[in-house]
């Protein structure tokens, strides 16, 4: 009764027929192909399944760039559905990967938020510059795994702000400064460091995925810092903003910063490391008016703003 209820699985175009059943239940493409007595490992079930992820990524796209919160639920039905893991192979899940990700410069918050909450918790991914994660991007474009990171930074960023600062202390908003430089086609890595007791907070405050927070030594109680990456056609620099008030910034030189230091991916740094005037090439003060004079002094380097 079922195959007769769908024709077409006898045709030329079986994997059109049976990718028409998948979109019309994303979620339950599983109890679908069950029912046609369809095999998940079969031709048909991967044929239909390539045919309904691709249409599933043609209405996000539509919903993406209309920044409709529809897009929600209609990723969520997609990635628990026909996206699932143990129907989907490895360059399948890839191929989507890339496309889901490639929307992201033309999508509004509603996507961006979708696929950030989506990416940290998918045990299939992860962070796509730390050790223990980055080998599930092979095969992913450069530029798709920096807007991966980007999403990373964007959510980190704002615990680094609301749990260690507080949203009431930024007095100097620093917090929407650095949102708009995560942003940036120049930004390629980043870090969070803390003092134990700061890290002890983040860590217990961590809702989503692994916490990946590094060591600071030699800090004074409740000192962190967010560290930063910029690579531009002429430079490499490093940039360390520290969570209390009244610490310059630090921008240092990458491969000096690796040598003597730390590599961002590490697990430890010193705080008089990172705030050696010695050793950095600049360091900028947050006085009053600092916003433009940073830009000025950041584009300087060719580091600018992201365009959201």
């Amino acid at each position: 009764e079922s195959v007769n209820a769908l024709p077409g699985v006898f045709s030329e175009t079986a994997p059109r027929a049976v990718g028409d059943a998948f979109f019309k239940d994303l979620e339950r493409v599983t109890e679908t192909f069950g029912r046609l007595r369809l095999s998940a490992e079969g031709l048909l079930t991967q044929r239909a399944l390539r045919d309904c992820r691709g249409r599933w990524l043609d209405v996000i796209k539509q919903y993406a760039e209309q920044d409709n919160e529809v897009v929600k639920p209609i990723l969520r039905a997609g990635l628990d559905g026909v996206l699932n893991k143990q129907l989907t192979s490895k360059d399948d899940f890839l191929v989507v990967v890339e496309r889901l990700l490639g929307m992201l410069a033309r999508s509004g918050a509603q996507y961006r938020q979708a696929v950030a909450e989506w990416i940290v918790v998918d045990r299939r991914l992860g962070h796509p510059r730390r050790s223990a994660t980055s080998g599930n991007w092979v095969g992913v474009s450069e530029g798709a795994r920096l807007a991966a990171l980007r999403l990373f930074a964007a959510k980190d960023i704002g615990r680094f702000f609301d749990i260690l600062i507080g949203r009431q202390f930024d007095t100097q908003r620093r917090r929407p400064f650095w949102e708009q430089y995560i942003d940036s086609p120049q930004f390629v890595d980043y870090a969070i460091a803390c003092d134990p007791e700061d890290r002890e907070r983040l860590i217990a405050a961590w809702t989503d995925g692994t916490p990946d927070v590094a060591r600071m030594s030699g800090a004074p109680d409740r000192h962190s810092a967010f560290i930063m990456r910029f690579r531009t056609t002429q430079y490499d620099f490093v940039v360390v903003e520290m969570s209390r008030a009244n610490n310059a910034m630090y921008l240092f030189n990458t491969e000096q910063f690796e040598d003597r230091v730390g590599t961002i991916d590490g697990a430890r740094f010193l705080f008089a490391a990172l705030k050696n005037r010695g050793m950095a090439v600049d360091h900028w003060s947050h006085i009053q008016g600092w916003e433009p004079r940073f830009r000025e002094r950041l584009s300087r380097y060719g580091i600018h703003r992201g365009q959201r």
